[in-house]
């Protein structure tokens, strides 16, 4: 390794396996690739479940219960969406 990279630093900046750890925003000038998503709508499988091992032969999954999740997203990735927003307007 070359005496000028600070070590300290590149070791906080890794993740286990060499993976590095960036900042991740679109606004840098090398973005990194992340995914993820905001907001997540599910069927709830438990219902879907009962709905299997009732004796009941007609199963009629249509009116699920549906379940919703929204994550908090860390800051860079909120950077990111807030630019998305204003790209796409």
């Amino acid at each position: 390794m070359p005496e000028t990279i600070d070590e300290n630093m590149l070791k906080k900046r890794k993740l286990p396996f060499g993976l590095a750890l960036g900042g991740g925003s679109i606004a840098e000038e090398e973005p990194q690739l992340h995914l993820h998503c905001k907001q997540m709508i599910l069927p709830d499988v438990s219902a879907a479940m009962q709905q299997l091992q009732s004796s009941d032969a007609d199963h009629d999954f249509s009116d699920l219960e549906k379940l919703n999740f929204v994550a908090p997203l860390p800051l860079h990735m909120r950077l990111s969406w807030e630019i998305l927003k204003s790209v796409g307007k």
